[in-house]
């Protein structure tokens, strides 16, 4: 590598637009040393500069969405701010990454930020339901298993037992999408189709693995809410109804002969809090079905939140593992959970497709159409059309006076399906000249289909367009009337 130029001493505008240069030798030819790049980072990471901060953003927020365009899981916007916030407050505590000239070293942390952001909304995604009513009479008392009063023996025993509770592949995926990520079961069904028939299958899963729960002994004498000789003694039970209520008036209700008519997964929503208004107001309105959901609450609420700690790893030990960068013995521990885990299998495809991704995309060159001209050689506005297999590219060249040998360059993009970008999807423009290429002209604020360069002199240009989708380049643009050859 020869000795590279310095920036230090330039103003952040200039080292901006030699950036944006280097950006382009990226994409183009995979140069990744990066001087003009790497100053940007220096004073934005080492002296928390937030105009080269903001600088970043704009030159590289493009490529995020390159890489999160057709994510599954979240907004992509929601998804770049959170990763660019993880970046802004992790990068400078990362001393190899300050003092790289690499842009490509700076593009793979930034990637990795992306990727950790994914994996957490995955996860997070479930649980957003997560809450138990505690002016709900039917909860009242309960009390929760306290896993700081539980030795290693006991917190072992317990998980392996829960785990055991599941016989096959269906059953293991029911019990964590249902127990532990609490999905409805329409959820599970609209989430992995080519796993069940239908809803019905899901929500036989469901009562036996309810069923097995509930009456396990060695699961149930580690619940605060059973005296430790009803659960070693209790027979097991195929209904939800108990032969004990808090008061005559359930019992009483229940002995007229009308039990609840709810199924255990019904049931078991209204304990997570997943019932629907309907389903609510049925359960208010039957003292046997309040009975029957409290009966089921004191023998599954009580393992709620441990078992949510047999969850999965967390997103930096995931992506470590995809990454093939755990030790040995952690490595073994993840890959027994993901064996498991459909969710984290789900995860690891979508980062092995994201990883396909974080090459720049190569440029796609726009066709272009015969100009068309108002007047003969230096007339006053010219109009060019450019196509590529998704967009069409109208460019307007218009001289600022007839005395002036200086243009304004208008443009505006649109699909082929006929309709305008969104705001972020056009990133940034370009305009370059051919005969002295770190010869640049920028649009100072691109709008979602409109942009505007000004002030251009007579010459030979290309104009580079980056949107999420990657870059396209328009060639044979010839300010001045002279039309270059197509």
């Amino acid at each position: 590598m020869g000795q590279l130029p310095s920036f230090a001493d330039q103003p952040i505008a200039e080292v901006i637009k030699h950036c944006r240069n280097e950006r382009y030798r990226f994409i183009q030819e995979q140069e990744s040393e990066s001087a003009a790049c790497s100053e940007l980072f220096w004073r934005a990471l080492k002296g928390n500069d937030q105009g080269a901060w903001s600088a970043i953003y704009e030159q590289f927020k493009g490529l995020i969405y390159h890489w999160i365009n057709d994510s599954q899981f979240a907004d992509p916007d929601d998804i770049l701010q959170e990763a660019w916030s993880n970046f802004y407050h992790y990068a400078p505590k990362n001393q190899e990454l300050v003092e790289s000239y690499n842009l490509s070293r700076y593009l793979k942390y930034l990637f990795r930020c992306v990727k950790t952001v994914i994996i957490r909304q995955a996860q997070n995604e479930p649980k957003q339901h997560l809450y138990l009513d505690i002016n709900n009479p039917v909860f009242a008392d309960i009390t929760l298993i306290d896993t700081n009063q539980l030795n290693s023996a006991d917190e072992h025993q317990l998980t392996q037992r829960l785990i055991e509770l599941s016989h096959n592949e269906q059953e293991r995926l029911v019990f964590i999408l249902k127990f532990i990520y609490e999905y409805k079961p329409r959820e599970i069904l609209d989430r992995y189709q080519q796993r069940f028939q239908d809803i019905q299958e899901i929500n036989k899963i469901i009562q036996r693995l309810v069923r097995r729960f509930q009456n396990d002994p060695i699961i149930q004498q580690y619940n605060p809410n059973l005296v430790a000789e009803e659960c070693q003694n209790r027979a097991p039970v195929d209904s939800l109804t108990v032969a004990k209520f808090s008061s005559d008036t359930e019992a009483e209700d229940t002995l007229m002969g009308q039990p609840c008519s709810l199924t255990t997964d019904v049931l078991l929503d209204y304990v997570l809090g997943l019932a629907s208004p309907t389903i609510q107001a049925q359960i208010s309105a039957s003292t046997a079905c309040q009975a029957a959901a409290r009966s089921l609450a004191q023998r599954i609420l009580p393992f709620r939140w441990f078992m949510h700690s047999l969850s999965c790893p967390d997103p930096e030990q995931l992506l470590a593992y995809q990454e093939k960068l755990l030790t040995t013995t952690p490595q073994l521990i993840v890959y027994a959970h993901i064996k498991t885990c459909p969710l984290c299998q789900d995860i690891l495809v979508l980062l092995d497709h994201l990883d396909q991704r974080f090459e720049p995309p190569q440029p796609t060159f726009a066709l272009f159409r015969k100009p068309l001209s108002f007047g003969l050689r230096g007339a006053s506005n010219t109009i060019w059309d450019f196509e590529t297999p998704r967009y069409w590219i109208t460019l307007r060249a218009d001289r600022q006076s007839l005395n002036q040998q200086r243009w304004d360059l208008a443009g505006q993009i649109r699909l082929l399906e006929d309709r305008q970008l969104a705001a972020h999807e056009l990133q940034a423009l370009t305009l370059r000249s051919i005969t002295d290429p770190n010869h640049t002209f920028s649009s100072s604020e691109p709008q979602a289909a409109r942009f505007r360069i000004l002030n251009i002199p007579a010459g030979h240009y290309t104009l580079e367009i980056m949107t999420i989708h990657g870059q396209i380049i328009l060639e044979a643009i010839s300010i001045e009337g002279v039309q270059a050859d197509a």
